[in-house]
């Protein structure tokens, strides 16, 4: 088979090897066992399991079995697989489901992941992507919404189970957009780039902060860099220039779900205003569409946000 490889730059999901089976039992704990395999798993079995998956992607079946690896030290983070058909499932509809191992939860992983299986799930015909999901596994329903993926219904497993059923059309894919103010005169400095990714939403437009806005900071200066003490206000200030950005379109369209991917700033050069210009145009970047009206930068270097 031809080597399948999805990346977007900070994650990679390839075929899952036989190689990977002591990783993934090293990596599996109690969520991971309640969640996704539903029992303890021993070397052999995952072993078999993973020939089992490779057999799937030989002969084009319809399991497609992906690890999860980051792209820092292309290390093991968890598994995602899809399925074309399952149980359940409607013609045109792929089943998703995803686990990460505990070191690597908590940095917005799980939600790149499933974008990019999405992608690939559309590539491959799919026409909606399922996520099934336990009532009580939070942090599983959190990645689905994250990633686009609406509430619709529920279901019963064979033992009774319930299954909340979060599903995304797969004929429209997210755009990301971003912006990078970069302003420098004799008498003051600006910085700040934001980057965003939109989906279609159900109900109302809404705008949220991504898992791991400030990854670019481990990426920098190493694993333990920690964001600059005025974080809080930094994140306002994108939600505020995003809500700027989209009550001020020309042209209001259907309701879209906003997540605020990346916050770079520095210490020194980012000011008051800087993030909220940043995520105005990267709000418009992802769009496509036209500045409605244009903030700018004054002679004192400072952000006006015209009505």
């Amino acid at each position: 088979m031809q080597e399948v490889k999805l990346s977007d730059g900070v994650v990679t999901l390839s075929p899952l090897h036989l190689e990977d089976a002591e990783a993934h039992l090293a990596g599996e704990d109690e969520a991971l066992v309640r969640w996704l395999s539903g029992g303890r798993s021993t070397l052999q079995g995952i072993a078999t399991y993973f020939r089992h998956c490779r057999e799937q992607w030989d002969t084009a079946g319809p399991l497609r079995a992906f690890g999860i690896h980051t792209n820092a030290d292309a290390a093991l983070a968890g598994t995602i697989d899809l399925r074309f058909t399952a149980e359940g499932l409607a013609p045109g509809q792929v089943n998703i489901a995803y686990g990460l191992y505990p070191s690597w939860r908590g940095r917005g992983l799980a939600t790149r992941a499933v974008l990019l299986a999405t992608r690939y799930a559309a590539q491959e015909g799919g026409k909606e992507a399922v996520i099934r999901v336990e009532p009580e596994n939070a942090a599983s329903a959190a990645v689905a919404r994250r990633a686009g993926f609406t509430p619709s219904g529920h279901t019963r497993g064979q033992d009774g189970t319930r299954l909340d059923w979060y599903v995304r059309d797969l004929r429209v894919q997210p755009s990301e957009g971003s912006h990078w103010l970069r302003r420098h005169t004799a008498r003051w400095h600006r910085f700040a780039r934001v980057t965003v990714r939109v989906v279609p939403a159900a109900g109302e437009t809404t705008v949220e902060i991504g898992d791991d806005p400030y990854g670019w900071l481990r990426t920098a200066y190493g694993p333990d860099a920690l964001p600059y003490a005025n974080d809080g206000g930094l994140r306002q200030e994108a939600v505020d220039g995003v809500r700027y950005a989209v009550e001020r379109l020309a042209a209001p369209g259907p309701p879209l779900r906003v997540t605020v991917t990346e916050i770079m700033d520095y210490l020194v050069d980012t000011g008051p205003g800087d993030v909220k210009y940043a995520a105005a145009y990267a709000l418009w970047d992802a769009l496509g569409v036209e500045p409605p009206v244009h903030p700018y930068i004054d002679e004192d270097g400072t952000p006006v946000f015209p009505d």
